[in-house]
């Protein structure tokens, strides 16, 4: 069994006619019914009943014929993806998670690259598990991963255990995000409970297998939104919602009105891990690393209030 005998089922069931398909597949009758019977005898099934008036598929047949479809398209999808890609062409997929400084520095690498050659470039914003499984399924060249310091020795025990490479990038502490408009924003440092009676905004994918959350004491008055466009949109126009966040790029905070608060809560240590696949070649991703360390340096360098 090999691929051309998949396109001449499809080619036969189609037509109806071993005859006509024959003449649709550039080949002679004889050869394209020897093909067929071969095939199946090698199956143990009749593919097709034989009349006077044609050829239809038996019930084995169908079901042989829904595989090969799906095979066939599958073929044709891979061929469509990698024809005509231009060798000299800028290819790199990364899975990183919501963050405004990524976002600054995936921006800032886009505009290095040379306009003249060919791109081809995902940036999916997805949770720390997904991320993972992109890497392993080697659907994405670079994963950034962002965990509770809590739970370190978790993560870098199932990253080594799937055979993954990592490499800290960054520790910080989580900051709040309110609008200009907010209540709270004379404060320069915020304790938890003053945060109990706004609505917090967060992203949908927060649980981690095995370990819940560690969840502060502020009762669940939340927006879920996937988005990062959302939720700062959120932050702008209703004044009583906060986020919490990795530090913020300054301009960012300008354009938004938005300001960004310490606050004295337990557990919001984050970091943030780079992942590869194991004994990857470097490529354009260390070129992306870059320019995220510099965004990295620019977002240390400015004060929080």
């Amino acid at each position: 069994m090999n691929l051309q005998h998949f396109k001449y089922v499809v080619e036969v069931e189609k037509t109806g006619s071993i005859s006509q398909a024959a003449e649709n597949l550039f080949m002679n009758q004889p050869n394209l019914s020897k093909a067929i019977k071969d095939l199946e005898q090698s199956l143990g099934i009749a593919l097709f009943h034989r009349t006077s008036r044609g050829v239809t598929p038996t019930a084995e047949g169908m079901e042989f014929l829904e595989y090969a479809r799906g095979i066939l398209s599958q073929i044709e999808e891979m061929e469509a993806h990698f024809s005509g890609r231009d060798k000299d062409c800028h290819t790199l997929r990364l899975s990183i998670p919501r963050s405004s400084y990524i976002a600054e520095a995936f921006t800032a690498f886009v505009a290095s690259l040379d306009p003249k050659k060919g791109m081809d470039v995902t940036f999916s914003e997805v949770g720390t598990h997904q991320a993972i499984r992109n890497i392993l399924e080697e659907k994405h060249h670079l994963a950034v991963i962002r965990y509770q310091s809590l739970y370190e020795s978790y993560y870098l025990r199932f990253l080594e255990d799937q055979g993954l490479e990592w490499e800290e990038f960054w520790e910080f502490d989580s900051l709040v995000l309110m609008s200009q408009s907010h209540p709270l924003t004379a404060c320069p440092e915020l304790e938890i409970s003053q945060l109990k009676q706004y609505v917090e905004i967060t992203h949908d994918d927060l649980s981690i297998p095995n370990f819940p959350i560690r969840e502060t004491n502020i009762p669940r008055r939340r927006i879920y939104v996937q988005e990062r466009g959302s939720q700062l949109d959120l932050l702008t126009r209703i004044p009583e919602t906060y986020m919490w966040v990795s530090p913020m790029p300054q301009d960012l905070l300008k354009q938004g009105n938005l300001v960004q608060r310490r606050c004295a809560a337990p557990h919001m240590t984050q970091k943030d891990v780079l992942v590869y696949a194991k004994g990857h070649t470097p490529g354009l991703e260390q070129q992306f690393v870059e320019k995220l360390k510099e965004a990295r340096e620019q977002v240390q360098a400015s004060p929080v209030l």
